[in-house]
């Protein structure tokens, strides 16, 4: 009864262990060293095979392997003769079969520091096949572009095609940020093409963005809007995403430092006597935000929105219906605008509104806010005032109702967001009083 195993020798000086092969039958020993040596933790005795971790791993199962199969076909020679493959014939049967593959009359032995010369020479080959295939793409571009087609392979012509498809279908914000999606693309690589977009493409446009200064927040929106494509387009081109699932976006990190009025800030913005028609109008539209909890994109509303002190709008953004209690405090800056706030172009609005607050004294302290870009962090340290921005208006509503303790849920439903999670995740460590209703909140 034959039987292979292996064996792992002694540790020698580097802490290795010689790894051997071992034929037994009827208790007559046959070994072999393999010429390779690993620690015991990345030797598996049941397989015969070192780990893959180990940066020649390859090679250094292909030696062990040779040293297998020889064994094996001296003891199935000897076999086949009719003899018994004990130790003395197994050395002489193995002895020829080493020495058949020296001279050319078998397969040549595989080891280790042949491997490493062989596999040097293969990356050679493999650099020079790289510059053949990226010359091989030059010629089918050079085709492409006299056809006339070349265009259409491009990440940025796709863009461009789910542009188009989804216009219909959401606002004209987010069509913006796929514009903008565009613009970048081409200006990182505009010649690449969607069935060019591998892991490493990924990650050597996450790279440039950061180089170029974004932050965190925007090239994780970034992302959010290349993968869509991707996805959107990977059935109909046949295109390999399991790869792009193991790209690793760059940090969220959560900024703390949320700027919004305090309860005393918005009675002193209300309070203001302003003469400039325009402060008054950017005014309003931020105080009607802050009092309700709308986004910019749904704050021009009008009287058939309001019914009684409720008011009823279904926002852009998500398409959601929402119904908010209006404050008497909203409803003052409202009968004031006839209920219906004049337009004002967001750029305009976002520069006035900071000149306004710059009027109350206490927005003129200074304020610490953190930015990300990579894992560079970028503190900054401005007037309060200078940080007000229309999105302010809707933090300012959230946070007000959770310090004076309306429901998360109650909140949730007002804003208009699809769960509780996002307004815990960002305003859970605000102090609330446990008191339930609006009216508590604008008095």
């Amino acid at each position: 009864m034959s039987k292979i195993t292996f064996i792992l020798r002694p540790e020698n000086r580097k802490g290795e262990h010689p790894i051997s092969v071992k034929h037994t039958h009827d208790g007559s020993p046959f070994v072999k060293a393999t010429g390779v040596a690993v620690s015991a933790k990345h030797f598996n005795l049941n397989t015969g095979k070192v780990s893959n971790k180990l940066p020649m791993a390859p090679e250094l199962n292909a030696a062990i392997a040779q040293v297998y199969t020889d064994i094996e076909t001296a003891a199935r020679n000897i076999l086949g003769k009719g003899g018994k493959p004990d130790a003395q014939s197994m050395t002489m049967e193995y002895a020829e079969i080493v020495a058949a593959r020296r001279v050319g009359e078998g397969p040549q032995p595989i080891q280790v520091a042949q491997a490493t010369t062989h596999v040097g020479k293969l990356y050679q080959e493999l650099e020079e096949l790289e510059k053949a295939v990226a010359n091989k793409k030059l010629e089918i571009q050079s085709a492409e572009l006299q056809l006339g087609i070349y265009e259409g392979a491009l990440f940025t012509a796709f863009i461009r095609k789910y542009i188009e498809e989804k216009k219909s279908l959401v606002n004209s914000k987010t069509i913006k940020l796929y514009v903008n999606l565009r613009n970048l693309v081409n200006e990182f690589k505009p010649s690449l093409r969607i069935d060019e977009v591998t892991l490493g493409v990924m990650n050597d446009f996450r790279d440039w963005l950061i180089s170029r200064g974004l932050r965190n927040l925007t090239i994780r929106s970034v992302f959010i809007k290349f993968r869509a494509v991707i996805h959107h387009f990977a059935d109909a081109l046949s295109l390999n995403i399991k790869e792009l699932s193991r790209f690793v976006n760059v940090k969220k990190v959560k900024n703390k430092n949320l700027i919004y009025l305090t309860k005393e800030e918005l009675s002193d913005l209300l309070a203001l006597d302003l003469q400039n028609p325009r402060y008054q109008r950017v005014r309003d539209i931020f105080a009607v935000m802050c009092l309700t909890g709308l986004r910019w994109s749904d704050v021009f509303f009008t009287r058939a929105n309001v019914k009684g002190n409720m008011l009823s709008v279904t926002t852009n953004k998500t398409a959601t219906a929402v119904s908010v209690p209006l404050s008497a405090q909203a409803i003052e800056v409202l009968e004031r605008n006839n209920y219906e706030l004049k337009r004002v172009a967001p750029s305009e609005f976002n520069t006035q509104i900071k000149k306004v607050c710059a009027m109350i004294p206490a927005l003129r302290t200074p304020e610490e806010i953190i930015h990300y870009t990579g894992t560079k962090r970028d503190r900054q340290v401005l007037p309060k005032a200078e940080l007000i921005s229309a999105h302010a208006g809707r933090k300012t509503f959230i946070n007000l109702c959770l310090q004076n303790g309306v429901n998360p849920a109650v909140i949730k439903g007002w804003v208009g967001h699809s769960d509780i999670k996002m307004i815990m995740d960002h305003y859970a460590h605000l102090s609330a009083n446990q008191s339930e209703e609006l009216a508590k909140v604008f008095v």
